[in-house]
């Protein structure tokens, strides 16, 4: 390894050095260029490092006392939370089928993995599942903390919060219009 030559100097080089064994996270791309929130965005990347600090995780530190789920009866993780609970699961589903994707639910690695596949390129159907994924993550966490720690939580529709903030997230950027136009007509 050459990190200094007689003609330059290479910091390249000199990272790689450093980091001989670096881990490339395979969901790295969910991240750039994602139109979704800033925060919904960090919530994905938690989820993706699956640390969403779920009912059970926090159990395990001893924070709390019991472990299920704030919709059923099931252990609260992040596994159940994302794709296992009903609630998620049709969220997702339903939000797919307006972005005009057949696909169902998978467990959260391989959903990840798929989501990784399906969101490579610049195409505007990556571009929009990219962001569907982020914002209904960031919308199922908030539902449940809204059921977790508020009594007076109003059931709502999360997949018509999420495809709203598609719509507008969509639609403020000047790229993605006539495709967010397009899903509004169908």
């Amino acid at each position: 390894m050459v990190v200094w030559s007689s003609d330059s100097f290479r910091m390249k080089e000199v990272y790689k050095a450093l980091h001989p064994n670096k881990n490339q996270m395979s969901w790295k791309e969910l991240m750039f260029g994602n139109l979704a929130r800033p925060r919904a965005i960090f919530q994905l990347w938690i989820a993706c490092h699956t640390r969403l600090p779920t009912r059970s995780r926090l159990m395990k530190w001893g924070l709390i006392d019991h472990n299920k789920c704030s919709f059923c009866d099931a252990v609260e993780t992040q596994q159940h939370l994302l794709f296992d609970c009903s609630l998620m699961k049709n969220a997702w589903k339903k939000v797919l089928n307006w972005i005009n994707i057949q696909h169902e639910p998978l467990n959260w690695d391989r959903e990840l993995e798929w989501i990784v596949l399906n969101c490579r390129g610049k195409s505007k159907r990556a571009a929009m599942l990219k962001l569907a994924i982020t914002e209904c993550i960031y919308e199922v966490w908030r539902y449940r903390n809204e059921k977790s720690f508020d009594t007076n939580t109003k059931d709502r529709n999360i997949e018509e919060r999420v495809i709203e903030m598609i719509v507008y997230r969509g639609w403020h950027n000047s790229k993605m219009r006539d495709y967010v136009a397009q899903l509004m007509v169908q």
